[in-house]
């Protein structure tokens, strides 16, 4: 049976009272230790840069495809969260509540209502892939 003592023993916590971690920097009791030399706050990265590689992603609804080429996104990707389909068609979604997506203005609001129709007239002419 697991004792708290034990628990306090093979944990990666800070002690009672406090600890320094393997990066040198000092951890209250109970705070989760590193496992690394990194600095309080910075994040491990890995160095492949996933971010750029040609992936998957979805062009129509439940279809998938692997992008043409690196930096393409996907048009139905780009509309997905501000459209609805309507008569058989895609609309922008106005009941959306736009000032939750920082767009405050009614400027603002047109200006993205008419990317995203724009966006739609591309998908529904069957173009599936965009720049980024």
């Amino acid at each position: 049976m697991k004792t708290t003592k034990n628990i306090e023993e093979n944990s990666m916590r800070a002690k009672k009272g406090g600890e320094q971690g393997m990066n040198g920097e000092f951890y209250h009791g109970g705070q989760f230790l590193p496992n690394t030399m990194a600095s309080k706050g910075t994040w491990k990265r890995s160095n492949n840069n996933n971010i750029n590689k040609v992936k998957k992603e979805e062009i129509e609804p439940f279809k998938w495809e692997v992008q043409p080429s690196e930096g393409m996104r996907s048009i139905f990707k780009l509309m997905q969260g501000w459209i609805i389909k309507k008569d058989n068609k895609f609309i922008v979604n106005e009941n959306l509540n736009f000032n939750c997506f920082g767009l405050n203005t009614g400027e603002e609001i047109e200006e993205h209502v008419k990317n995203i129709t724009n966006l739609i007239e591309l998908f529904e002419g069957g173009q599936r892939w965009i720049k980024k």
